[in-house]
């Protein structure tokens, strides 16, 4: 059996050896992508820090329980994750058509 295998892998390798390699062409380049700003990055993980501090600051002076804490602070960390993805998403080519 083993000698089965060997020869058939030999028997694909001397296949692959002798098939022509085919130049790939090039893509064109796609038109360069504006970066995400900084400003944005600083700002996303700035909201971050400020929500951390904000659930610390409220947990520690207040009888707030955990469970109704983490529900209203999910609420804007979900709205403010739409605003960046909104603000980051790429614009659609006008040279492509609908589908």
């Amino acid at each position: 059996m083993a000698k089965k295998d060997r020869k058939y892998r030999q028997e694909q390798a001397a296949a692959t050896a002798e098939a022509p390699v085919q130049a790939v062409p090039a893509a064109e380049d796609p038109a360069p992508e504006k970066p995400v700003s900084s400003g944005l990055v600083l700002l996303f993980w700035g909201f971050i820090v400020a929500l951390l501090f904000g659930t610390w600051g409220i947990e520690s002076f207040t009888n707030v329980s955990e469970a109704k804490l983490e529900r209203w602070l999910m609420l804007p960390l979900a709205l403010f994750c739409v605003l960046i993805l909104f603000l980051t998403r790429k614009k659609k080519s006008p040279d492509v058509p609908e589908v």
